[in-house]
């Protein structure tokens, strides 16, 4: 069975017990210009309180200019950078896949107003010929038969993909229904092997693979208000669209 590095989780999870999750995180942060995820911010502190937030996405809507969507996202997400950024470019709500024009003015606004943040692209094949041209780590979704899993893997890995979304429908501890399941694939697996729950010395290693210099955490607090002594890694990624507010 193919191994589950991290998951990505948005409020169509609902409520999700942190503490019994045995992976780590990508969490939906935003959708289109205006609409957050509902459980945002609850996910971000019970992912990070358990240490198990790694990154955060954005899922592009055909119905707003890229540039807009870019800083809904930064501006959501605020203050706590995040080892990685995501940018989910799939078919949204409307039936309609946004277009490369859309795509691309997110992240020529993102990169103009987060330089040092590294984004990465999620979608299926058709969308790794713009994270090439574009140097984007590359995050596929495919959904293979079983019998094809390992096949599918060391052809995704000989194209030099970031990471793998090859299912949709599996489960974890800590949440009741079901979940998109990862793989990291480019040399090192940054968790591979690793032990949970994820330690500083892990959160480390996966800057180090996003080409992040290390930064160290942020203390949360009970009252889920944190020390501030540097920026937090936050997690994050897909989960299918909501209505644009």
């Amino acid at each position: 069975m193919t191994a589950i590095d991290f998951i990505d989780v948005s409020a169509h999870q609902g409520a999700i017990d942190w503490a019994a999750v045995p992976v780590p995180a990508i969490i939906k942060a935003t959708e289109g210009r205006t609409f957050t995820d509902p459980r945002f911010h609850e996910n971000f502190v019970g992912a990070s309180r358990a240490e198990k937030l790694i990154g955060v996405y954005h899922f592009l809507t055909s119905t707003s200019p890229g540039a807009a969507q870019a800083r809904h996202f930064l501006d959501t997400v605020g203050g706590n950078p995040a080892p990685v950024w995501v940018l989910d470019w799939e078919t949204d709500t409307t039936g309609t896949l946004p277009g490369v024009a859309t795509a691309q003015e997110f992240v020529s606004e993102f990169r103009a107003l987060a330089p040092d943040c590294n984004l990465v692209l999620y979608g299926n094949d058709a969308r790794r010929g713009f994270a090439i041209r574009h140097r984007l780590p590359f995050w596929c979704a495919r959904y293979p038969a079983s019998a094809q899993l390992d096949t599918v893997e060391r052809s995704l890995r000989a194209s030099g993909d970031w990471a793998w979304q090859w299912t949709s429908s599996a489960t974890v501890p800590g949440i009741a229904g079901r979940v998109d399941a990862n793989r990291f694939l480019a040399t090192p697996p940054p968790m591979e092997g690793q032990p949970m729950p994820i330690t500083d010395d892990d959160l480390i290693r996966i800057r180090a693979f996003c080409g992040l210099d290390p930064v160290p955490t942020r203390d949360y607090n009970d009252d889920g208000t944190f020390s501030e002594t540097a920026p937090l890694p936050v997690v994050q990624l897909t989960a299918n669209a909501h209505s644009e507010a």
